[in-house]
C-alpha cells in the first residue's frame, strides 16, 4: 500500500496474507512512499528464492524475500538498487532525485527486470528517460536503451544541437510488455517535454528491443513532434490474430488519441496500413505543428478527434439553437485529428484528456480488443494563446482526464477551459447552461464510451455510451445515458463478458464481448 501526502503517519507497507483468512504472515514497512501500481513478482533461480519488486521515491528499486518479507539477500546493497544512478550529467541539480522514479512494476523477462522511468516534466537539464535492465539476483545493470538518441546511435541527427542533452522526455510511464516468444520487450514512450525542433525521435513511439541485450529491432513513431501532449500512457498489448486467415502474432497500440495501430511482433510491419496525412498547422510564432501524422487506413478512430458545424449537440431544440448561434457568432472553423489551434482562428480542439488512458482488454475467441474512451473537446477562441497541452496548463506531471463531481462551468479563461462536471465533453464557454445552472457541451454525445475493435477485420465491431451522467439527469433519458469521463481498463473473460469500473458514476459494469 502506498503512503499518502494526506496523512503524514499513514507508511508504505508490503503485506502478504493468508489467502483463505486474511491473516497477516509478514509486513514490510518501507522507509520511503512506495510507488507505482502494485509489485512484480520474479519466480526465482536454482539457488535464490522468489522475491517481490517495487520502486520507492528518490529513485530506489526495492527487492524483497517472498517468504520472509525482508530485503533481499544479495540485491544491490543491502536489498535496494538506486537506479537514480546513471541517468544524469553532472549539468542536473540534485534535487532532481526528489522527483524521480519508477512509476510502476517493473516487466520481469527471465532473470530481468525491464523498466521505463518517470524522471519528471520540466526541461534540461534533466535526469533522462531511458529503458533498463537489472539483473533479478544482484540488481546489477544489464542494459540501457536511450530513447533520445546519443551521437553516433540512429537518429540522433534528429534532435537539433545539444537538445538531446540531459532531456527528460520520451520516456516509458505506463508498463513494458515482454513477449517470451519472440524475445522482445515493447514499450511505448512518452513526449519530449516541451518539444523542439525535428520529429523527437523515439518520442511518442512504440519500440521493440531485444530483451535480453536492450538493442533496438523495429520502432514506429505514432506522433512526430509532439507539442500537444499526445502520448501513449497505455502499455502495448499482445494479441493474436488472423489476417486474410493467417495467424499473426500482433502487438497492439493505442493512445491519448483514438486511433488503434496494430503490428507484426517480429518485424514490425503494420498489420493494417496508416499513412501520413497533412494536418492543421497553427501558424502561431514558435508553435512548430509537424506537417504531417501517421493515421490509420483500415481502422476508423474509437472516440471523437475533431468537430464540425454537424456535430454540434442536439439534445433539444433550445440546446442545438444556442449552441449552433454560438459557433456561427464566433466564426467556429471545423477541426480535425492532430489539429493545433490558431490564434486567429476559433476552433474545438481534442487534446490530451480524450483517448484511451485505460489498459485494454482481448478477447483471443472472438479478436476483439475492448477499449474505453472519452471525448473531451476544448473550445479555444480567436485570440486566445496557444499552450502545450491543448491550453490545459499540463506543464507538470502528465495526468488523466479530470474525475470530479461537481457541476461548475469552467471559465473560458485564455484556454477555453473544459466545462466542469463529470460528464465530459468539456468546452467551456462553448456550452448551454441547463436550468439547474448546470452545463452540458456543445458537443454532441457520447462523451464517454466502450468500444469493440474486431482485430481480424480491424473493423469496430461495437461501441456503446459508457456511465450515467447524472449531471444531466434533468434532460432525461438522453442525458443519463450521453456517457461519462472515465479512465482505467476493462477485463475480458473467457466467459464472453467484459468488466469494467474506470467511470466517475462509481459503477461496475458487465457487457457481452459479442
Amino acid at each position: 500500500t502506498p503512503a499518502s501526502e494526506r496523512d503524514p503517519n499513514l507508511q508504505s507497507t508490503v503485506t502478504a496474507l493468508e489467502p483463505e483468512n486474511g491473516q497477516v504472515i509478514w509486513q514490510y514497512k518501507s522507509p520511503r512512499r512506495i510507488h507505482g501500481r502494485g509489485l512484480a513478482y520474479w519466480k526465482g533461480s536454482n539457488t535464490l528464492g522468489p522475491r517481490l519488486f517495487f520502486a520507492t521515491d528518490k529513485g530506489y528499486l526495492m527487492g524483497l524475500d517472498i517468504k520472509t518479507g525482508k530485503l533481499a539477500d544479495g540485491f544491490g546493497k543491502g536489498g535496494e538498487v538506486d537506479v537514480y544512478v546513471g541517468v544524469t550529467s553532472p549539468a542536473v541539480p540534485e534535487n532532481r532525485r526528489d522527483t524521480f522514479t519508477v512509476p510502476n512494476p517493473v516487466t520481469v523477462y527471465k532473470n530481468l527486470l525491464i523498466s521505463g522511468a518517470r524522471p519528471g516534466e520540466l526541461p534540461p537539464p534533466q535526469p533522462r528517460g531511458d529503458i533498463r535492465a537489472w539483473d533479478a539476483a544482484t540488481g546489477k545493470l544489464v542494459w540501457s536503451f536511450h530513447t533520445v538518441p546519443w551521437p553516433g546511435e540512429p537518429h540522433h541527427e534528429d534532435w537539433a544541437g545539444d537538445a538531446w542533452k540531459d532531456r527528460s522526455g520520451c520516456n516509458v510511464w505506463s508498463n513494458l510488455t515482454a513477449d517470451e516468444s519472440t524475445g522482445l520487450v515493447f514499450g511505448a514512450t512518452g513526449d519530449a517535454n516541451r518539444a523542439v525542433h525535428g520529429s523527437n525521435l523515439y518520442c511518442n513511439s512504440i519500440v521493440a528491443l531485444d530483451a535480453q541485450t536492450g538493442k533496438l529491432k523495429w520502432f514506429h513513431q505514432l506522433v512526430h513532434h509532439d507539442a500537444s501532449d499526445w502520448d501513449m500512457p497505455t502499455p502495448p498489448i499482445l494479441v493474436d490474430v488472423k489476417i486474410n486467415g493467417r495467424p499473426v502474432p500482433a502487438v497492439l497500440q493505442t493512445g491519448k488519441l483514438h486511433f488503434v495501430y496494430m503490428f507484426d511482433r517480429v518485424t514490425g510491419k503494420p498489420l493494417y496500413e496508416f499513412v501520413e496525412k497533412p494536418v492543421h498547422r497553427s501558424g502561431t510564432p514558435d508553435d512548430e505543428n509537424w506537417p504531417t501524422q501517421p493515421i490509420p487506413v483500415k481502422t476508423p478512430p474509437t472516440g471523437r478527434l475533431g468537430m464540425t458545424r454537424a456535430d454540434i449537440n442536439k439534445m433539444t431544440p433550445e440546446i442545438e439553437k444556442f449552441c449552433t448561434d454560438f459557433w456561427d457568432q464566433n466564426h467556429i472553423v471545423p477541426s480535425g485529428p492532430f489539429d493545433r489551434p490558431s490564434q486567429d482562428q476559433a476552433m474545438v480542439t481534442f487534446g490530451a484528456p480524450v483517448g484511451g488512458w485505460g489498459p485494454l482488454s482481448f478477447n483471443p475467441q472472438l479478436g476483439y480488443v475492448f477499449l474505453n474512451v472519452t471525448n473531451s473537446g476544448n473550445y479555444h477562441p480567436a485570440g486566445a494563446p496557444v499552450a502545450r497541452g491543448f491550453g490545459l496548463g499540463n506543464a507538470g506531471e502528465d495526468a488523466p482526464p479530470a474525475a470530479g463531481r461537481g457541476g461548475g462551468r469552467a471559465g473560458g479563461g485564455a484556454g477555453g477551459g473544459r466545462g466542469g462536471g463529470s460528464g465530459g465533453g468539456g468546452t467551456g464557454a462553448f456550452s448551454y447552461r441547463l436550468p439547474s445552472g448546470k452545463t452540458v457541451p456543445c458537443i454532441a454525445p457520447p462523451y464517454g464510451g466502450l468500444v469493440a475493435v474486431d482485430m481480424n477485420s480491424g473493423e469496430i465491431a461495437w461501441s456503446v455510451p459508457l456511465g450515467i451522467n447524472e449531471e444531466l439527469a434533468e434532460l432525461g433519458e438522453v442525458g443519463l445515458k450521453s456517457g461519462i469521463r472515465n479512465i482505467g481498463g476493462s477485463i475480458a473473460t473467457a466467459s464472453g463478458l467484459v468488466f469494467i469500473g474506470a467511470t466517475v458514476d462509481r459503477r461496475f459494469r458487465a457487457f457481452d464481448a459479442k
